[in-house]
């Protein structure tokens, strides 16, 4: 676990035991990503969420590269490159080998 994921994990566990009330040091916005790790835990158990996390990080980076094609009119290569770069950012990447809520966020966004 890094940085504050440990509440997170703590989050997800309560609402499995159906407990749906947030710890103080998270904000309101954990509920979505909360309901969607329960349920993926249940199955998968609670030590496999950074995987749901490189889950939903995937879909980011088709996302962003569908934008950059469509609003952004750029070639399916650049488009793919820029994604690219955005996927391996040190910032994104540390991210996305935990439970953070910035990628859930992106996703939603």
């Amino acid at each position: 676990m890094q940085n504050d994921d440990w509440v997170y994990y703590d989050n997800v566990d309560n609402f499995i035991k159906g407990n749906f009330l947030l710890s103080q040091l998270t904000a309101p916005t954990f509920y979505l990503q909360g309901l969607i790790a329960a349920a993926y835990s249940k199955i998968f158990g609670l030590d496999n969420l950074p995987r749901l996390t490189l889950i939903f990080s995937i879909g980011n980076f088709f996302i962003f590269a569908k934008i950059l094609k469509k609003v952004g009119n750029l070639k399916f290569l650049n488009s793919t490159l820029i994604s690219l770069i955005f996927f391996f950012n040190p910032l994104h990447f540390y991210s996305l080998l935990g439970f953070m809520t910035e990628i859930y966020f992106m996703f939603f966004l």
